[in-house]
Formats: structure tokens, C-alpha cells, sequence
């Protein structure tokens, strides 16, 4: 049988198989989030998230974050930002890099918000680039608490 880096040709498109589906559930809570149908985009994408989906565990945190139909919940948001952070999104390395840097939703960490723009933008995000650069020439914002 034909192998691909360890993974047999029948295994791999298992593995395609069972992304197009998450992909296809993913997109069906786009759809709901397009009608302002928040919860239902929420459901789906919890499901996801617990699943490995990042970008599920990245929008899950946007929204928790936001507080987007729900009270805002930082700490369930900074989780999944942490998960989606740990497959290298750089959507949520820039955005923990944000929460750091201003202390919007955790304790102001100048160290950690650096840590995670740079991973940011050593993954292409360009506002990553721009805030990294910024919060090197402007200097270090003081310390705040939790918003």
C-alpha cells in the first residue's frame, strides 16, 4: 500500500474525508453567523472546536471575547485562543498578543504579548507585524489589570 510520510493513501483520505466534513460544518456556522443567528454558529462551532477545529476555536474566542450575543467571558475566551494559538493560527497568536499588550481581558503582560506577536507574525499575520514593531518603538505601555 502507498504511504505518505507514515500515513497509508486509504488513511490520508480518511483524513481528507473527515476535514471536508468539519470544513462543511464549519461553513454551515458561517452561515448562521451571516443571519446574526449567533447561538446556532456558536453550538457548531463549540462542537468543532472540541474536535481540534482552530479556526472554530479562534471565532469562539472572538465572539466570547466581544461578548457577541453573550456576556463577554474572557477566561473561556483566552482558552480557546490558547487552543487555536497551539496549532500555529496566527489569527489568535495576534489577538493574544493584543490582550496581552493592552490588558483588554487578562493581566497587561508586556513579555507574553511580544512572545505572541511575534509567533504572530512569523506566520504572516501583518498586523501582528505593525503592533509587534509599534510596541518596540513606542516603548512599553505601564501595567493594567484585567478590563
Amino acid at each position: 500500500m502507498f504511504t505518505t510520510k507514515g500515513m497509508s493513501v486509504l488513511g490520508l483520505v480518511g483524513c481528507l474525508i473527515r476535514r471536508a466534513g468539519l470544513f462543511g460544518q464549519y461553513q454551515k456556522g458561517l452561515g448562521h453567523l451571516q443571519y446574526h443567528e449567533y447561538a446556532q454558529a456558536y453550538q457548531i462551532w463549540l462542537e468543532l472546536a472540541k474536535k481540534g477545529h482552530a479556526q472554530a476555536q479562534f471565532d469562539l474566542g472572538v465572539m466570547l471575547h466581544s461578548g457577541l450575543e453573550f456576556d463577554k467571558d474572557y477566561k473561556t475566551a483566552l482558552y480557546w485562543f490558547d487552543k487555536a494559538a497551539e496549532q500555529n493560527h496566527a489569527g489568535a497568536e495576534n489577538y493574544l498578543g493584543a490582550i496581552y499588550k493592552t490588558g483588554n481581558g487578562a493581566d497587561q503582560d508586556i513579555e507574553k504579548a511580544l512572545i505572541y506577536l511575534r509567533r504572530a507574525m512569523e506566520h504572516g499575520h501583518q498586523r501582528a507585524r505593525t503592533s509587534y514593531a509599534e510596541l518596540l518603538a513606542n516603548g512599553l505601555p505601564g501595567k493594567r489589570s484585567k478590563g
